[in-house]
C-alpha cells in the first residue's frame, strides 16, 4: 500500500512537470523498495522512472529504467508499456533498427493486449517507420490505431494521429488527403503550429499560394508560444513552410538560411529524411517567372522569427550543457509563473526572457565565459553581459519590456549583483523571479545537484541573491504539489 500511495504522488509530480523532485521521490522509492513486492509494481516504478529520464534527455539512464520495468513486468499490459518506452527511448539516439526490432517483437502480443496499449504501440510503430521513410507503412499503422482506439471509445491521441496522416499523405504527394486529414486535426486542437505548417505545404504544392500565405501568417502569429517552449519539431516544420514563401519571394538568402535553420532542428532530432529533403530541394534561384511577391510586412515577420531563432540557438553554443539548461530554465519558469498566477502577457515574457536572458554572453571572448574571474578585466567584461544582452535583444524588435527583465537578472536582492547593483524592490519584479529559477536550473543542470539540493540553494540565498518572498513562493510550489 506505501508503494501505491508513493507511486501516485510520483506520477502526479510527473504529470504536473515536476521531474526533478520527481526524479528525488522515485530514487527514494527505488533504493528502499521492497523486492517481493508485486512485479508490475516495480515494473511501474522503472517504467515511471525512465518517463521523467527521458523528459530530462537523460536517455541513456531511461533506457537502462525501461529494460528494468520489461524485466519486472508480470503482465501483457506493463510488458508492452515497458517496450514501447524502450523503443521510443531507442529512436531518441537514432538506433531506429533496435526501436524497431523491439515494436516488431511486441506486434505479435498485439491480440492480447488492451486497446489503449495497441493504440500507443501502432502509433509508434508510425513514428519508427515514418523515420525510416517507410511512409505508407505509417499510413496503415495510424489507421489501424484509429480503428482500434475508436472502437474503444477512445479519442485522446486523435489529434496527433491526423496530423500524423496528414504529414504521411503530403510525403506521398496525396495532397487532397493530407488536407482533409489536417483539416480535421484542426477542428479537434485548433490552430497549432505544427498542422499551420503542414497545412501551408499542402496549400503551396497545389499552387493555392494565398492559402498558403494565410497559413504561414497564423503560424508566424503563433510561433512566440513555440519559442516560449522551444518545441524543435514545430520550428523546423514552420522553418520548411517559410523556406518555400521566402524562396517563391525571391529572398533566395533568406530562404537558405531558414532550410539552414529547418536542417539544424530536424539533424537534433534525428529527423534525417526531413533533412536529406532540404539539402536537396532547396534551390539557389526558383526563377523570376515563377516567384510571387510577398507582402512587406510577411517578409519583415519572417526576418524577425529567423533572427529570434538565431539568438536562441546562438547560446546553445556558449558551453555542453547550455541546451539543457534552456529547456529547463524554460520549464520550471513557466510551471512557476502559473502557480503565481500572473497574466498570459505576463508569463509570455518571462518565458521569453528565460530563453534569452543569457544572449548577451554570446558577444564575450570564450577565455572570458570559461574563468570571469581569470583577471580584473575579464570580470568586468563578463559583469556587462546583462547590460549587453538587452541591447541586443532590442536589435530582434521584440516587445521593449523584454529588456529591463534581461538587464536586471544578475542583480541581487542585497544589492550585491550586477550590472548596476541594484536593491530589492528596485529590481524589475520579472527578473526576482527568473533569478530564482535560474539558481535552481543551474543546479540541476551545471551542477547535476538533485531536487533536494537545487531547493536548499535556493533557501540559503534568501535575502542575499534572491528576494525572500519569490524564494518562499517557489519553495511552496513544490511543497503543495508534493502533498
Amino acid at each position: 500500500m506505501i508503494l501505491h500511495e508513493q507511486m501516485a504522488r510520483a506520477k502526479r509530480l510527473v504529470k504536473n512537470g515536476l521531474y526533478h523532485l520527481a526524479l528525488d521521490e522515485l530514487a527514494a522509492l527505488i533504493t528502499h523498495v521492497d523486492t517481493s513486492s508485486p512485479a508490475d509494481e516495480l515494473s511501474d516504478l522503472y517504467n515511471e522512472t525512465g518517463k521523467v529520464y527521458l523528459a530530462l534527455s537523460s536517455v541513456r539512464h531511461s533506457i537502462e529504467m525501461f529494460a528494468k520495468a520489461r524485466d519486472a513486468s508480470a503482465s501483457a499490459e506493463t510488458h508492452a508499456r515497458a517496450i514501447v518506452n524502450l523503443a521510443t527511448a531507442y529512436g531518441r539516439i537514432g538506433e531506429l533498427d533496435t526501436a524497431h526490432r523491439y515494436l516488431q517483437s511486441l506486434a505479435r502480443e498485439m491480440p492480447h493486449l488492451p486497446a489503449r496499449s495497441r493504440g500507443h504501440l501502432l502509433l509508434n510503430m508510425a513514428t519508427i517507420h515514418g523515420l525510416n521513410g517507410h511512409t505508407q507503412a505509417v499510413i496503415e499503422s495510424i489507421e489501424e490505431a484509429l480503428r482500434v482506439l475508436h472502437g474503444a471509445s477512445i479519442h485522446d491521441f486523435d489529434d496527433v494521429l491526423l496530423n500524423n496522416l496528414g504529414v504521411a499523405y503530403l510525403e506521398l504527394g496525396a495532397y487532397d488527403a493530407a488536407e482533409s486529414h489536417l483539416l480535421q486535426a484542426m477542428e479537434g486542437s485548433g490552430p497549432t503550429l505544427h498542422v499551420l505548417s503542414t497545412l501551408g505545404r499542402v496549400y503551396f504544392y497545389q499552387g493555392r499560394m494565398q492559402e498558403s500565405l494565410r497559413c504561414a501568417e497564423a503560424a508566424l502569429r503563433l510561433v512566440w508560444s513555440a519559442f516560449v517552449n522551444y518545441e524543435k519539431e514545430e520550428v523546423a516544420r514552420l522553418c520548411q513552410l517559410l523556406t518555400l514563401m521566402a524562396q517563391r519571394a525571391g529572398e533566395t538568402y533568406l530562404s537558405a538560411r531558414l532550410a539552414e535553420k529547418a536542417q539544424v532542428l530536424f539533424g537534433q532530432l534525428g529527423m534525417w529524411r526531413e533533412w536529406a529533403y532540404l539539402e536537396g530541394n532547396v534551390s539557389s534561384d526558383d526563377g523570376a517567372s515563377s516567384r510571387m511577391p510577398m507582402p512587406p510586412g510577411f517578409i519583415q515577420q519572417v526576418a524577425q522569427f529567423l533572427e529570434c531563432l538565431d539568438a536562441i540557438q546562438s547560446q546553445e553554443l556558449i558551453d555542453p550543457r547550455m541546451s539543457s539548461l534552456l529547456d529547463v530554465r524554460a520549464h520550471y519558469t513557466r510551471l512557476f509563473t502559473e502557480s503565481l498566477g500572473l497574466t498570459d502577457a505576463e508569463r509570455d515574457r518571462v518565458i521569453l526572457a528565460a530563453r534569452l536572458m543569457d544572449y548577451g554572453m554570446t558577444a564575450l571572448e570564450p577565455e572570458v565565459i570559461r574563468n570571469p574571474r581569470r583577471s580584473p578585466q575579464a570580470w568586468e567584461q563578463f559583469r556587462q553581459h546583462p547590460y549587453v544582452g538587452a541591447q541586443m535583444v532590442r536589435s530582434l524588435r521584440l516587445p521593449p519590456d523584454l529588456e529591463p527583465v534581461i538587464m536586471d537578472h544578475h542583480e541581487h536582492y542585497d544589492g550585491s549583483g550586477y550590472p548596476a547593483g541594484k536593491t530589492g524592490s528596485t529590481i524589475h519584479p520579472l527578473a526576482r523571479i527568473l533569478a530564482v529559477v535560474d539558481l535552481y536550473a543551474q543546479a540541476v543542470t551545471r551542477n547535476r545537484a538533485t531536487h533536494a539540493e537545487a531547493l536548499a540553494c535556493v533557501e540559503q540565498a534568501r535575502n542575499a541573491a534572491l528576494d525572500p518572498n519569490v524564494a518562499d513562493a517557489f519553495i511552496a510550489m513544490f511543497h503543495a504539489m508534493r502533498n
